[in-house]
């Protein structure tokens, strides 16, 4: 994937403060949440949740995940994964999921709040034109 796509996919990413979030119960069933999202230049994604949700379960017991992010211009499908972050870790990243998502603050305050870093594996940007235009990335 050339530098150029890749802006490309960064900016997609970019346009949007949601995705779908799709992770795997104990019994091998796919559930998908829409979550608010962060990201840097090397595709990670942070995202938060409670530790009383299905998805905070779900990752205990499997890490992959897969996103996807988008609309009708282009669409951003996402595999990698995640995990668990402590506060030492989130100083920078917060910061600027903060300044993306500055509703966000107020879980800083509710003692079941978790963050989580998704760290992608393989990424694949659509572009919706005439033709669809599709690239794909690997991160391993």
């Amino acid at each position: 994937m050339s530098d150029d796509v890749k802006h490309e996919a960064l900016e997609a990413m970019s346009r949007h403060h949601l995705c779908v979030l799709s992770t795997v119960d104990g019994h091998a069933k796919p559930e998908s949440a829409i979550v608010g999202f962060s990201h840097n230049d090397k595709f990670e994604l942070l995202v938060g949740t409670s530790v009383l949700t299905r998805k905070y379960a779900n990752v205990q017991r499997n890490p992959h995940v897969a996103v996807v992010i988008g609309d009708e211009a282009a669409e951003v499908q996402y595999e990698g994964t995640i995990q668990q972050l402590d506060m030492a870790e989130l100083d920078e990243l917060l910061k600027d999921h903060f300044e993306k998502l500055p509703g966000t603050t107020k879980y800083l305050q509710d003692p079941n709040q978790v963050w989580f870093l998704i760290t992608p594996a393989w990424l694949r940007l659509t572009v919706h034109e005439t033709p669809n235009r599709v690239e794909e990335l690997r991160f391993v």
